[in-house]
This record gives C-alpha cells, sequence and structure tokens, in this order.
C-alpha cells in the first residue's frame, strides 16, 4: 500500500470500488474469493453448443502433474475435454491436436515439462505456484530462451476460476454429468482457511482434504487462455436438456 494514500481515502475505496479492485490497487493486495464451488454450479454451467462454432479460436491446456496427469482443455467458447492419463504421450497428442498454448505444472518433476517447453517454444509453459509473487497480478510471465515458466500465486488465481465458474464464465460444452463426476469431486475436496505468515499478519488461503489436480489443471487453464490472448466473453449459451 502507498503511504501517501490516506485512512479516508482507502475507506472511500473500499465503499465504492469492487472489492477485488480495491485490494489490488489501493491495497497492492490479492484478491481471494468467498465464493465457493459445489456440485449444482457445475452442472448448472453445462451447455450444449455446435462445436463447429469453436473452429478458429486459440486452444488452452492446463496439467497439472502428479502420478497421473490432469488435464483441462477449452477456449473462449468453453471447455470441451477434462480427463487424466498417465501417458505424457497422450498430453502431447491433444496440444498437437487442437495446437493449444500450454500451461503444465513443474512440480513435483520438472524432467518431462521441461522437455515439452524446450520442443515447443513458445507454446508450453512450466507454472511455479507460490504463496505470494509480489504483484498485483495472480500470474507472471517469466519469458527465457529454453526456459519459459510462469509464477503463479496459487491462492489467488484459484479465488478467480472460483469466480469465473460462479459468473458462468467457464461453461462447460457438451460434457454429461458423468463425463464432470470426477471433475466434482475435486473441488469438494478445497476449503478456506485463514493462516498468519512469518510476520503474523492473517491471509486466506485454500487447503484440500483430498485430490485437488483438477482445481489446479483448471487454474494453469485459466492462465494459458490468458498467454494465447483469449478470454472469457459475454455469450449467451443454450443450457443442456
Amino acid at each position: 500500500m502507498a503511504p501517501w494514500i490516506t485512512a479516508e481515502e482507502l475507506i472511500y475505496s473500499f465503499e465504492t470500488k469492487p472489492t477485488d479492485i480495491f485490494y489490488n490497487y489501493d491495497l497492492g493486495l490479492p484478491y481471494i474469493s468467498d465464493n465457493y464451488i459445489d456440485e449444482q454450479i457445475i452442472l448448472d454451467r453445462i451447455v450444449s453448443i455446435n462445436r463447429e462454432e469453436m473452429i478458429g479460436m486459440p486452444y488452452a491446456l492446463g496439467v497439472d502433474v502428479g502420478l497421473e496427469k490432469h488435464y483441462f482443455l477449452g477456449n473462449a467458447k468453453g471447455i470441451v475435454e477434462i480427463g487424466s492419463t498417465k501417458d505424457w504421450a497422450e498430453i502431447e497428442r491433444i496440444m498437437n491436436t487442437y495446437k493449444a498454448t500450454t500451461v503444465i505444472d513443474i512440480k513435483p518433476d520438472p524432467t518431462e515439462p521441461r522437455k515439452l517447453a524446450r520442443k515447443y517454444p513458445g507454446k508450453v509453459y512450466l507454472a511455479n505456484e507460490m504463496d505470494l509473487i509480489k504483484d498485483k497480478e495472480s500470474f507472471v510471465f517469466k519469458d527465457k530462451a529454453g526456459h519459459q515458466q510462469v509464477n503463479i500465486e496459487r491462492d489467488a488465481l484459484i479465488g478467480e476460476v472460483i469466480d469465473d465458474i460462479s459468473n458462468h464464465k467457464m461453461p462447460f460444452v457438451n460434457l454429461t454429468p458423468y463425463q464432470l463426476k470426477g471433475y466434482i469431486a475435486h473441488w469438494k475436496n478445497i476449503y478456506s482457511a485463514t493462516i498468519k505468515d512469518r510476520r503474523g499478519i492473517e491471509r486466506k488461503t485454500w487447503k484440500n482434504s483430498g485430490a485437488d489436480h483438477f482445481v489446479h489443471a483448471t487454474s494453469f487453464f485459466k492462465v494459458a487462455l490468458k498467454k494465447c490472448g483469449a478470454g472469457f466473453g459475454t455469450i449467451t449459451y443454450a443450457t443442456a436438456a
């Protein structure tokens, strides 16, 4: 926060500006949403559209890495594929099929993600999740030759994704409730908590009570979508029957 901003000015900003703008630009802190995602919120975002309407729009892919690779694929029109695989060749196949700008978790083992980043310069970025990145944005790209990385403020970005889904900005195109079963389960495994940092300052964080790989894959997708110059528009969709 700038020291020349008075308490009266802060109070006025708090009362007159959107909460995320107040946090990001007046306090210089990340805004973390108080919203949450439940099963019905996701099912209500299933839409039915002709996939031909999505042709010509750049695709983005987010990949969280563990024993399996959990992925989340779509573009500015919506999400078209959610899944998991143990095979890096399958991730590469999806990337190439959709020519997708891709953000991949660099942890726990960066070996294969780095190989893909070197093989596809300008298309594959390595995600480094952090508690704080000391920036007004929730993610910052650090483009270097042979080492394309994006630093991500984990809690702030998850909050942004929750807001996107809650505000109908991330529709699920022609997907069925069965196809979304595992995805929903991972969102049910996260919850908000308040912690104190080393200076004793409280901040909100997202903790997990089980597998949450799809949550992170969704965050990485959002970053990839921004990198390829796309974003969710204000498009009216027909809901699925």
